[in-house]
């Protein structure tokens, strides 16, 4: 009963983000995590931006990772399944019938105004998902200021260099490494 009751806490909290979440997956981050830590109490803050620190170390869509993860924290591999599926499913039915809908009359204002208001709102979703990781990230005093120097130029290694993904996240990660490890509170 208490494995039943765990399953239907997942379907209903994964289907709902499945079902409203504007942007996709990683507009889906910060959702995730009220649902987790402030909704379910199934992680702390911190381990939810660990999780998700995590998470983008690996291939893979962020949201169905983070998904998977919390699913088999809370109820196994059916718990894994349940979460994926809850929160994958519903945006797989939206989007092929969106997308008929969409073609099909896309010539129509009302239909472009929509879209566009819907870049807005993932823009938002994600920049309220970064501002949350800030936050986490701020327990940590000056070492912060540092952390935030460092993805600041990795985002503009990427966007204006033209640095490959691969390489510049590997540079990150090692820059971060090597901070700590000549002793740098990072």
């Amino acid at each position: 009963m208490l494995l039943f009751h765990s399953l239907l806490n997942l379907l209903t909290s994964f289907g709902k983000i499945g079902i409203f979440a504007l942007g996709g997956g990683d507009a889906m981050l910060k959702l995730i995590g009220d649902e987790s830590v402030m909704q379910r109490h199934w992680l702390s803050a911190g381990d939810y931006s660990s999780l998700m620190a995590m998470t983008f170390l690996f291939p893979g869509l962020t949201a169905a990772k983070i998904a998977g993860v919390i699913g088999y924290r809370v109820a196994g591999i059916a718990g894994l399944l349940t979460a994926v599926l809850a929160l994958n499913l519903p945006g797989i039915i939206l989007v092929a019938v969106g997308f008929t809908l969409t073609m099909k009359y896309m010539d129509r204002l009302i239909v472009q105004k929509i879209l566009e208001a819907m870049k807005f709102g993932a823009m938002a979703m994600l920049a309220a998902v970064l501002f949350d990781m800030m936050k986490s990230a701020a327990a940590h005093g000056n070492a912060t200021l540092l952390g935030a120097g460092l993805t600041v130029l990795f985002f503009i290694a990427l966007e204006f260099l033209s640095v490959p993904v691969i390489g510049g996240l590997l540079t990150y990660v090692a820059l971060f490494l090597g901070l700590h490890l000549i002793g740098l509170p990072i």
